[in-house]
């Protein structure tokens, strides 16, 4: 028995295959997939280029602002799945991206200031998170501009108030709150 390369019917080879059994086999038409593989490869996929957001006030009128509005966080609308409070474009380029995290870094804080009430919330915590520590690309920027910026911005802030004393009454808050005002009270009339 004669095995044939092609099936007449279609063209297409199929080596091995007796002829009888080849003439048998459906005729084909690839021509719309071989023509979207083609068109597939003539399309070319342009990189998103990482853009410095706009800038912004974050202000509401009952003073919880959302978090979605920062441009580094990502809140689907439907569901907390997927959320990221740290989604960046992805990208080699760290030149690009230091100054976009620095910019970040900044609408972070405007969002605190605006909105009072979220600060001392974890949201820093959160975010941190959520950041790649280990990522070795240019995306790597983001990160470091955004963590330059809070530092640079304490270190002028600590010049303008007493640092420890700040601390003394933020833990004297965190007792009030963890104790209870009654456990203090008792505590102060002894």
């Amino acid at each position: 028995m004669k095995t044939q390369t092609t099936n007449p019917k279609n063209g297409l080879a199929a080596p091995g295959l007796p002829a009888t059994l080849q003439a048998t086999l459906p005729a084909l038409d690839v021509t719309p997939i071989a023509q979207a593989v083609k068109s597939t490869r003539k399309r070319k996929v342009k990189p998103v280029v990482p853009s410095m957001p706009d800038r912004r006030l974050y202000w509401t009128a009952d003073g919880i602002g959302r978090m979605a509005w920062l441009p580094f966080v990502h809140m689907p609308k439907r569901s907390r799945r997927g959320a990221s409070m740290w989604k960046v474009t992805p990208t080699e380029d760290y030149e690009v991206a230091y100054p976009i995290g620095t910019e970040y870094a900044a609408h972070f804080v405007q969002f605190l200031r605006d909105n009072p009430a979220r600060a001392g919330g974890g949201l820093l915590r959160q975010i941190m998170a959520d950041a790649d520590l280990n990522d070795e690309s240019g995306a790597r920027g983001y990160l470091d501009g955004f963590i330059h910026y809070l530092e640079l911005l304490l270190y002028h802030q600590a010049h303008t108030m007493d640092v420890y004393g700040y601390a003394d009454q933020l833990n004297a808050s965190f007792k009030r709150l963890y104790h209870g005002e009654d456990t203090l009270n008792e505590e102060s009339t002894t």
